[in-house]
């Protein structure tokens, strides 16, 4: 895969699986805009923050940081306002920000359902909204949306998150049939339980490991290959599709 020349656009991309995809598109050339909310006072944000800053550092003006966040709409016009002054195009967007949620449906609260769909799903259609316009002067815009393995395959306490995730995957096959007619093309993927590679394993990710077909839990560098693979040139025939990143648990 080579990405010179690209722009890429990564939400969420100070921790987890988009910071995995950032550093994954800066190994192979492109310039990566990397999407952060406002840590105000929360020490784990600002550490990851720090920390991505560090892990960038030599990558120089390839590495670009944006504060917005995706669920703000004015923010997010403001954002790609400011891609646009820059660069006048966009390349690539992952949609990786989000958040797990898990509660009883007789127990939930409506504001936190709300709060799931809006990271997990309102986010991503707002960030494609008005991503199109500058995708489209891109000679090879790609799309990938964060989608889950509970998109397919339901988990009691967790019906916000499913039908966040759902809706994901089936928003992003409307998306590319729409964008198509632009040479825009747009896919989820799906992970199962991931972790990164340095996280030691606690009791449930232990029995998920053994129930694996694979033997293990998921990396966050196994879903960020699967990104930038279907962002890449490499797959410029697949489009409307959801890649699951899951070591074959549904299969069992």
């Amino acid at each position: 895969m080579d990405f010179t020349n690209r722009i890429a656009l990564i939400t969420g991309a100070t921790s987890g699986i988009a910071r995995a995809t950032a550093l994954k598109l800066l190994e192979h050339n492109a310039t990566v805009i990397i999407n952060y909310r406002d840590p105000q006072d929360r020490e784990d944000s600002n550490k990851a923050l720090e920390e991505m800053r560090e892990l960038v550092d030599g990558y120089g003006e390839r590495a670009l940081f944006m504060m917005a966040d995706v669920t703000d709409e004015e923010q997010v016009k403001a954002m790609f306002e400011q891609i646009g002054a820059r660069f006048g195009r966009l390349d690539c967007l992952a949609n990786i920000a989000g958040r797990n949620g898990f509660a009883p449906i007789e127990a939930i609260e409506m504001e936190d359902f709300k709060s799931i769909f809006d990271i997990n799903f309102f986010s991503r259609v707002l960030m494609t909204r008005y991503a199109v316009p500058l995708l489209k002067e891109s000679a090879h815009p790609a799309i990938v949306n964060i989608a889950s393995r509970m998109a397919i395959k339901p988990a009691p306490t967790a019906s916000a998150y499913c039908a966040a995730e759902a809706a994901t995957v089936m928003f992003t096959k409307s998306t590319a049939v729409e964008l198509a007619k632009y040479g825009i093309r747009a896919n989820t993927v799906s992970p199962g339980r991931t972790i990164e590679p340095d996280r030691e394993l606690n009791g449930p990710l232990e029995a998920y490991a053994k129930q694996n077909p694979r033997g293990r839990v998921g990396y966050t560098q196994d879903v960020a290959n699967a990104i930038a693979f279907l962002l890449s040139d490499e797959a410029d025939h697949i489009n409307g599709s959801d890649l699951a990143v899951n070591g074959g648990i549904l299969l069992v």
